[in-house]
C-alpha cells in the first residue's frame, strides 16, 4: 500500500509522482481540506526526449558500437543514435539489423518496427515488455463486455468524426454548410448507435463525406509544380500520390499506437471496436482512429501545401 500523502508539503509541487500519489484528490476525498479557487494542483509528466530512428535505403545496416546504434551504407557511417536517446527503430524494406542491436534494443526497451518498402506495418520486435498479466486480463474481460464496447466505441467514432469536421473547417476555403450539418447529425447518431454495426455504417458515411471534400483542402498548383489531385479515398494498394500519402501516414500512425500499447502491457491485437483478425492489431486501430484527421491527414495537408513535395 501506497504511504499517504505528505500534508501541504511543497515537494508536492512540479513532483512527477503527483499522478501517483494524488494528494489534493486524496486529501479531498477525506474532507481533509476543501477545494480552493485554484482548483487541484497541475499535474506534471514525466519528461521523455526520446526520439524515433527511421532507416529507409536498401543500401543501409543498423549496427551496435558501444551505447550507439550505428546506421552504415554500404559500410560508410551515416547517422547514429544514442539507445537512451531512441524511442524505437523503424526498418523499411530489406534493412539488415545486426543481431548484437536487435538485442541491445530488446534489453533496452527500445522497440524494432519492421515495414515493407512501400511503409505497410508488418511486424514488431520488442522484448519482455510489462510483464503485468493483469492488465490483460482486465482488457479481454472488457473486451467481452458488448456494453462497454459499444459505449467505448461510440467515444471513438464521435470523436473521429469531431476531428474531421474540424479539419474542414480549418482547411477548406469554402465548406458546403449541408456537409458540415450532415458531419454534425453524424457525430450525434454516433452517440447513440445501438449495435456496432449501426456504428460501422455512420462512420463509414461520414467518412464519405469527409473525403468528398478532401481536395479541396489542397491548394491549388502552378504550371511548374507537380499535380497532386484527390477524387476519392481508395487504398490496397493507393492509385495516386496523395492516397499514397495518406495510406503511409496511417501506417506510421498505427505503428506508434502498437508501439504505445505495447509499452503499456496492452494486447494490441485485442480491439473493443475493431473486430479480431489474424494478423491486425485491432486495439492499435481503435486508437487511431480519432487522431487519422488530426495527425495524419494534416501532415500530409501540410506537406503538400507547404511546398514539401
Amino acid at each position: 500500500d501506497r504511504p499517504p500523502p505528505l500534508p501541504d508539503s511543497p515537494k508536492c509541487d512540479g513532483c512527477s509522482l503527483a499522478g501517483i500519489c494524488l494528494p489534493d484528490e486524496t486529501r479531498l476525498l477525506k474532507a481533509e481540506t476543501a477545494p480552493d479557487s485554484d482548483g487541484l494542483r497541475r499535474l506534471v509528466p514525466g519528461r521523455n526526449d526520446a526520439l524515433p530512428v527511421y532507416v529507409v535505403s536498401h543500401a543501409m545496416s543498423v549496427g551496435k558500437q558501444d551505447d550507439l546504434l550505428v546506421i552504415r551504407e554500404k559500410g560508410v557511417k551515416v547517422a547514429e543514435s544514442r539507445l537512451v536517446e531512441t524511442s524505437h527503430v523503424s526498418l523499411f524494406g530489406n534493412v539488415q539489423m545486426s543481431a548484437q542491436a536487435l538485442r541491445e534494443c530488446c534489453l533496452q526497451g527500445v522497440p524494432v518496427c519492421h515495414f515493407t518498402t512501400g511503409g505497410w506495418f508488418i511486424g514488431i520486435t520488442s522484448g519482455m515488455g510489462l510483464r503485468n498479466a493483469q492488465v490483460k486480463k482486465l482488457q479481454f474481460r472488457c473486451a467481452d463486455d458488448g456494453a462497454f464496447c459499444l459505449a467505448l466505441a461510440r467515444r471513438i467514432v464521435r470523436a473521429k468524426i469531431h476531428n474531421q469536421r474540424t479539419m474542414l473547417r480549418r482547411n477548406h476555403p469554402d465548406p458546403p454548410g449541408q456537409t458540415m450539418d450532415s458531419l454534425e447529425q453524424a457525430r450525434e447518431r454516433a452517440n447513440a448507435a445501438e449495435s456496432l454495426e449501426t456504428l460501422l455504417g455512420v462512420e463509414g458515411n461520414a467518412a464519405r463525406l469527409y473525403f468528398g471534400l478532401f481536395g479541396g483542402m489542397l491548394k491549388p498548383r502552378t504550371a511548374t509544380e507537380l499535380p497532386f489531385e484527390f477524387h476519392t479515398r481508395n487504398r490496397r494498394p493507393p492509385r495516386d500520390p496523395v492516397n499514397a500519402l495518406l495510406s503511409y501516414t496511417y501506417a506510421l500512425l498505427v505503428k506508434d499506437c502498437t508501439v504505445a500499447l505495447l509499452t503499456a502491457g496492452f494486447d494490441p491485437y485485442q480491439g473493443f471496436y475493431h473486430q479480431m483478425r489474424f494478423g491486425r492489431p485491432a486495439l492499435a486501430l481503435d486508437l487511431m482512429e480519432e487522431f487519422r484527421p488530426i495527425v495524419a491527414d494534416s501532415t500530409v495537408l501540410t506537406l503538400l501545401n507547404n511546398g514539401g513535395a
